[in-house]
């Protein structure tokens, strides 16, 4: 992986953003039509995948700009001004007038797993002209990373816009990572192919172990790992929630070991994974101390107070490191 000259910018996250109202917690293991559920919480807070991982990567001190999609309502506003106050640049966030800024409904479950329903909106209307202002970017003063994040979310975005843009990073000198999130379609074979495609312009996927097993083909880690090297990636990172996580490298592959806590809630552990990973890389730590500060960035997500979406914009690197220290690590953000 090649590292790029000194920019604006550490991190540009091009992808998913939005608003959701997050419901603690749920007892029944599967909801039902035509009943009530009662909740003893529920937080309103921006969100979407890749904007939780630019706030996050923000809260560690590097310079982040989101470029996403929004509508023109009050959803937009609202979230325009939490990702600012988390020091995201949303200088590059386009508008449109023809559908609503995404929205989620999230209904957590006792066990700290989650449940969403999504609107897509204006996420799934991104388009390759909406990112011609990083393009320019990439011109004028390349930024050191670029995370491709809620891919399966950017319907006009998939494969051929998406695969341009990251053609255009690579050229600049850009690491590029890249996540997929869940795909509600059902992962149909053409949606998986594009996402195939997609891998061989990235250096770093960071994937889920559900995720890698669909994209890959494959069922054992290992196997799993190596099918996705095969694609083009550079390092594979597949997170394995209370499990850790497994990295792998053309030349090694390890499990890193989760952190013990106490699970809250899990929605954005993975994009807070991401952060503590981006960071690593673009500290040119190795590949193990990167490992273990991801898996604790997604551990303390989960059990962070206060819960859901606002870890992303509310936590500091005081409330990291203290974590790590708790848990015997010596490693300093």
């Amino acid at each position: 992986m090649t590292k790029s000259k000194a920019g604006l910018y550490d991190l540009i996250v091009i992808g998913d953003g939005q608003v959701a109202v997050t419901c603690h917690h749920i007892s029944s293991s599967q909801l039902e039509f035509g009943r009530e559920y009662y909740v003893y919480d529920a937080i309103f807070d921006a969100a979407g995948s890749a904007a939780l991982c630019a706030g996050a990567a923000s809260r560690l001190g590097l310079k982040t700009a989101l470029l996403t999609k929004i509508g023109n309502d009050f959803f937009a506003q609202f979230a325009l001004r939490r990702w600012r106050q988390s020091g995201i640049d949303t200088s590059y966030i386009t508008k449109t007038e023809n559908v609503g800024t995404s929205f989620s409904g999230v209904v957590l479950h006792k066990s700290g797993m989650w449940t969403a329903i999504t609107y897509l909106g204006a996420n799934g209307v991104l388009t390759f002209e909406d990112v011609k202002s990083f393009i320019e970017l990439c011109r004028q003063s390349p930024p050191k990373l670029l995370h491709l994040g809620g891919y399966n979310k950017l319907t006009l975005f998939l494969g051929k816009p998406a695969i341009e843009v990251l053609k255009i990073a690579k050229e600049a000198g850009l690491l590029v990572t890249f996540d997929v999130v869940w795909d509600p379609e059902g992962w149909a074979i053409n949606r998986v192919k594009v996402i195939r495609e997609t891998i061989s312009y990235t250096d770093v996927c960071l994937f889920n172990l559900n995720e890698a097993k669909i994209i890959s083909g494959k069922k054992k880690l290992a196997d799993i790992a190596k099918e996705l090297l095969r694609l083009g990636s550079k390092v594979v990172a597949i997170k394995l929630g209370n499990q850790g996580s497994f990295i792998a490298t053309e030349q090694e592959m390890f499990k890193a070991p989760a952190f013990k806590v106490k699970v809250e809630d899990s929605s954005g552990a993975g994009d807070a994974y991401n952060a503590g990973f981006i960071y690593g890389l673009l500290n040119e730590w190795d590949i193990h101390k990167t490992a273990i500060l991801a898996n604790a960035m997604g551990a303390l997500k989960t059990t962070y107070v206060p819960r859901g979406w606002a870890f992303h914009w509310e936590v500091k690197r005081k409330q990291i490191n203290e974590f790590l220290h708790k848990h015997n690590i010596s490693i300093e953000v």
